[in-house]
């Protein structure tokens, strides 16, 4: 029969003010909109803390991160009901044994790892189970570092910068 797969995506250092799916009105993620446009999106869900690991325990955990003692996260339940769980996780915060790094059918801890990397990752665990509901938990950290935009898009808002900036400001691609 038909089997369920539920995904938690975790990407750092994205605010959702600057997402079309909270109001935002430039067109600026349009795979995350048709996600979106799909998905259940919660309006008044916070953070507990500004940092990675505290959010992420709140999030797999159901509760406040000073609370997650002695009590099992969404990955070690859904995992003794029967379920496939997969983490791929790109932060070290998420790979500890006593914080998300233990408890899955599977876990893949990739320090920095580049959001093409990690859904090839999560793609090859889904494929790994296809005959049982999964609950698939991954996390992007790409927003956390530098960003160097494709030549295509580097003045879709803001014009071209100036030529009097440095390169390293500028952001120039070496051709």
């Amino acid at each position: 029969g038909a089997h369920e797969l539920h995904p938690l995506d975790r990407v750092g250092s994205v605010r959702c003010v600057y997402e079309p799916a909270h109001g935002y009105p430039r067109a600026v993620s349009p795979v995350i909109d048709a996600l979106a446009a799909e998905s259940a999106v919660f309006e008044r869900a916070w953070a507990p803390s500004p940092w990675t690991l505290p959010s992420a325990l709140a999030a797999a955990y159901g509760r406040a991160p000073e609370e997650i003692g002695g009590h099992a996260h969404l990955g070690e339940l859904l995992g003794a009901q029967g379920w496939a769980t997969c983490a791929v996780v790109s932060n070290n915060w998420l790979n500890a044994p006593d914080t998300l790094g233990s408890g899955w059918t599977e876990h893949r801890a990739h320090r920095g790892a580049k959001a093409s990397a990690q859904a090839e990752r999560a793609e090859r665990c889904l494929g790994r189970y296809p005959d049982r509901d999964t609950l698939l938990f991954v996390h992007f950290i790409d927003p956390h570092f530098p960003y160097m935009e494709a030549d295509k898009y580097r003045s879709r808002f803001a014009g071209e910068p100036p030529v009097e900036l440095p390169d390293r400001v500028r952001h120039t691609h070496a051709k």
